[in-house]
């Protein structure tokens, strides 16, 4: 290879890291200064102040957030149930209503900036929500040992979030990311990343199940597994949903979904979970 190849190759080389370093600088730039934009999907409203249940519950960030109760009588448990993104409390009828024929009771809460809630959605808005219904739970007579999370997607994050700094009976985790970063590149650790679920999740000392479909389009499977792998052994299990992808899960499994659940909720009635 003579000199000039090599000086010539050299520039190449020089060149092409350049590039990549501006690009990969446009891309956190993007990422950092417009997460929210790229994380929150807000949908039109789908309910009104008629909606069945409906509770608006003040936070901590000065936003108002709406939230859908129904109590089961004489229940001993409650679920605070955080959505997915882009929908709202309105279309959680699917979840609303066989929660409580398993005998508890359940607030689905909102994020600001969705459904009837005030403010823009926001990382720190949507923990403030969850804290403001988990709040309003325990005047309803559910401390937070009594109460169990179930988030799915996004709702995931949030209730990583929130079982990392409370000690809840339990905790459901559907199709959810390790990082909200880490769902549109390759890597963990980027600045400024959201929702970082994986560096919590050792922080989470409750049972936990963890769901999953595996041919999920949207929060690849691998994300499951690694925030499975990171819960204590003794207190995790995993349902692992063979070829459901991430918004066809309930519609795959049917009854067996609530089978699953009905069963992991028993376990949490157990004297001495």
């Amino acid at each position: 290879m003579t000199p000039g190849l090599v000086r010539c190759l050299a520039r190449r080389a020089l060149v092409g890291a350049a590039v990549a370093l501006v690009a990969a600088s446009a891309v956190f730039y993007v990422m950092a200064h417009f997460a929210d934009r790229l994380i929150f999907l807000p949908p039109p409203p789908t309910y009104g102040r008629d909606l069945d249940g409906l509770v608006l519950l003040p936070t901590s960030a000065g936003d108002t957030v709406a939230g859908r109760m129904v109590e089961a009588p004489a229940a001993s448990l409650a679920v605070l149930h955080t959505h997915g993104n882009a929908e709202d409390i309105g279309l959680l009828d699917d979840f609303v209503a066989p929660y409580t024929r398993l005998g508890v009771t359940v607030l689905a809460v909102e994020y600001p900036g969705y459904g009837l809630s005030s403010g823009e959605p926001s990382e720190p808005g949507a923990y403030a929500g969850a804290d403001a219904a988990l709040a309003y739970l325990a005047t309803r007579g559910y401390a937070a040992d009594r109460v169990v999370l179930h988030g799915r997607s996004l709702g995931g994050a949030v209730a990583v979030d929130l079982a990392a700094r409370h000690a809840v009976a339990g905790v459901i985790l559907e199709s959810t990311f390790t990082s909200a970063f880490h769902l549109m590149l390759p890597f963990d650790g980027l600045p400024g990343d959201r929702f970082t679920s994986l560096e919590k999740i050792p922080r989470v000392h409750s049972p936990a199940l963890v769901i999953h479909g595996t041919q999920d389009e949207v929060v690849p499977f691998g994300h499951g597994e690694r925030l499975f792998a990171a819960l204590p052994p003794e207190r995790r299990k995993a349902w692992w949903v063979e070829g459901a992808g991430h918004n066809d899960l309930l519609w795959r499994t049917g009854e067996r979904y609530w089978d699953e659940i009905g069963a992991f909720l028993a376990t949490l009635q157990e004297p001495g979970p």
